[in-house]
């Protein structure tokens, strides 16, 4: 079955948070704070996005992802 455009960018964000989690856990295992609070900050980012652009279009208001 194919997609629809919204599914794709989900699973895309999806893939880049779980990415960004495991660069999380590679960072602090390593010992390197910096790295992993800088991707920290950016899954913060990418989350916020994602709340905005997929569950606010769920609850029926449009989206904003900036």
């Amino acid at each position: 079955a194919d997609l629809t455009r919204e599914q794709q960018l989900e699973l895309r964000l999806e893939q880049r948070l779980a990415n960004l989690q495991a660069e999380i856990e590679r960072a602090r295992a390593a010992g390197d704070d910096d790295a992993a609070q800088a991707a920290h900050a950016r899954y913060i980012e990418l989350g916020t996005t994602f709340v905005r652009r997929f569950v606010l279009i769920e609850n029926g208001r449009p989206g904003t992802a900036d």
